[in-house]
């Protein structure tokens, strides 16, 4: 059925009882158009560039659309969504499956039950969540919650302040100007370029960090079972406090801290407890708590 209800056009179909009929819609728009599309079992593909507010919703497929100059929501309670770029905001959930995305110029707000999320560069506010898979993003422009309870997570860039989770993975990010909170209950911490203040907390798993030289900010790291590594390349300064637990008191310095650069090394209680001035101090001020691990401060 085909009709109009003021400046909008409802295409509907509705099943009459008895087999289940295979029906495909295929519907030719004007480039510059808002959509409100539902289908209770299956697919919805736009095939082509859209200007418009995108609304769409099936409880049974796969949503997949090219770029979109507008906002975009999107559901599926069974399937993967495959969006292009979008200019606006990105509400994207899917019950089980993946999210890919392109660029999204404003905020987006993704979740999955149970699959990756893979989106471009983003220019707002984000929220990506997963309960059982791996998230790739670009560049984070804005504030952002990035978590999954059982995959990896590896962005590019950082910009905004930013909370990042996970369970049972590693987090690797590229670089950051903004605060970054990062935590993984059972997985490796890597950052290229840490250019900002920093929280990091790993449960089992190796830390590594490399610093930006223009880094003046509270760096603290916390590792309970495993190695930290600080990279400070060329002239880059800081200042590090790190409290280690040693395997056993019998270890050699040398075996508990491994640094490039000259400091003090005390020992109390069955903790061994060292302050390195790095190129002659100042710059970033980083606090290392390390439980059952090695330390090294590098100079590239």
């Amino acid at each position: 059925t085909v009709t109009q209800e003021g400046n909008s056009i409802r295409v509907s179909y509705r099943n009459r009882g008895g087999w289940s009929d295979d029906i495909e819609f295929n519907i030719t728009v004007p480039a510059v158009y808002s959509l409100d599309i539902k289908t209770s079992a299956g697919d919805i593909d736009l095939t082509g560039n859209i200007t418009g507010n995108i609304k769409l919703n099936t409880s049974g497929g796969d949503i997949e659309t090219k770029s979109i100059t507008g906002n975009l929501d999107a559901y599926t309670s069974g399937g993967n969504v495959k969006p292009g770029n979008v200019s606006g905001v990105a509400n994207i959930k899917t019950a089980g499956g993946n999210i890919v995305t392109g660029n999204i110029g404003g905020d987006a707000n993704f979740s999955t039950s149970g699959g990756n999320i893979s989106i471009g560069n983003m220019a707002g506010a984000v929220k990506l969540s997963t309960a059982g898979g791996d998230i790739v993003a670009g560049t984070v422009n804005g504030t952002s919650v990035i978590k999954t309870s059982g995959g990896n997570i590896n962005i590019v860039a950082i910009k905004g302040n930013s909370n990042v989770s996970t369970a049972g993975g590693s987090i690797s990010v590229g670089a950051t100007t903004a605060r970054l909170e990062a935590r993984t209950s059972g997985g490796d911490l890597y950052i290229n370029s840490l250019g900002s203040d920093a929280n990091l907390k790993t449960s089992a798993g190796e830390v590594t960090v490399k610093f930006s030289p223009s880094n003046t900010g509270n760096v603290s790291i916390k590792n309970s079972a495993g190695d930290v590594k600080l990279v400070f390349p060329g002239s880059t300064k800081a200042t590090v406090q790190a409290t280690i637990t040693a395997f056993g008191w019998d270890m050699e310095d040398d075996e508990v801290i491994r640094s490039d650069f000259p400091g003090t090394v005390d020992r109390r209680g069955g903790k061994v407890i060292t302050r390195t001035a790095v190129n002659g101090g100042g710059g970033a001020t980083v606090t290392v708590d390390l439980d059952m691990g090695t330390l090294s401060l590098k100079k590239n």
